[in-house]
């Protein structure tokens, strides 16, 4: 724990010859972002379902065949009318989520 918060306070950047510290967030750059951005969203996910199954939500069954490749979360079964309502609960406000269509197109 505390080599990881090490690393998270000592994250610094170089731009147009001038170097600064990072002070919100990872730079894609750096070796260990892809890293501590799965654990963050895996850490999101992981405690949205568990209190889904605890509460019994009708919502949970949709989330069975999820996957994860780094930032990436595949929900190849949920209703696109469930998707914002699901991922608004998982993840942080300051989150900018993506959803891609089955064409493989932004919306």
């Amino acid at each position: 724990k505390e080599l990881f918060s090490f690393l998270l306070d000592n994250i610094y950047v170089k731009f147009r010859g001038r170097l600064y510290k990072q002070v919100v967030g990872i730079p894609m750059g750096c070796d260990c972002a892809p890293l501590v951005a799965d654990l963050f969203l895996h850490w999101y996910e992981h405690d949205f379902i568990s209190k889904g199954v605890i509460n019994k939500e009708s919502y949970i069954h949709f989330l069975k065949f999820a996957s994860r490749y780094i930032d990436d979360l595949n929900t190849p079964n949920i209703p696109s009318s469930l998707v914002d309502v699901i991922c608004n609960n998982i993840y942080p406000n300051d989150l900018e989520i993506v959803m891609t269509n089955e064409n493989n197109k932004s919306t």
